[in-house]
């Protein structure tokens, strides 16, 4: 496949449409295989405010930044895709919920200690990701939306973090899972 039309011209990495079929792909293989395999989503916390107070050109660059501490923190075996505006999708093969967790938690802590120059303006930006079992579902859509609702899960529970399918109910009663 022409790497211009599969790959996100702002970040380098994979397009929704590709990172979609990728994630599919894992997620046969993880049912064929028996391994436990994740997908995460993961979201840029309060983007909008960096593109109002320091512009679009400051917000691609915070864009820039997780896209490169992604692809420098997975594996290449790894699926890390764009999936759209600060909306980023990573599928790790041959991982437990635990280290989904763990890993995606240093990103998170890695991401914010990043500091970002806007003028006079240093600011930092966070990341909550959403993780759910790839295997756990019937198809690789409803793992991603699984996912994804633990993402938004995470953001209505205080964002910057890590939240997996099934710590809803710890979540909503304000404890921070293990």
């Amino acid at each position: 496949m022409d790497k211009l039309a599969s790959r996100d011209s702002l970040t380098g990495l994979l397009k929704h449409s590709l990172a979609n079929s990728e994630v599919a792909k894992e997620h046969a293989r993880c049912k064929r295989l028996g391994e436990q395999s994740v997908v995460a989503m993961l979201d840029l916390d309060h983007f909008k405010q960096v593109n109002d107070r320091h512009g679009h050109r400051i917000g691609d660059l915070v864009i820039k930044a997780l896209a490169n501490l992604l692809r420098h923190h997975f594996r290449q075996t790894d699926v890390i895709g764009r999936y759209g505006g600060e909306e980023f999708i990573v599928a790790l093969p041959n991982c437990s919920i635990e280290d989904a967790r763990q890993s995606m938690q240093e990103v998170c802590r890695q991401f914010s200690k990043i500091t970002f120059r806007a003028s006079e303006n240093p600011f930092t930006v966070t990341l909550s990701v959403g993780i759910a079992p790839l295997c756990g579902f019937e198809n690789a859509y409803d793992a991603i939306e699984a996912a994804d609702r633990a993402l938004y899960v995470r953001k209505s529970g205080g964002r910057n973090g890590v939240t997996a399918d099934g710590d809803f109910a710890d979540v909503q009663k304000g404890v921070e899972p293990e």
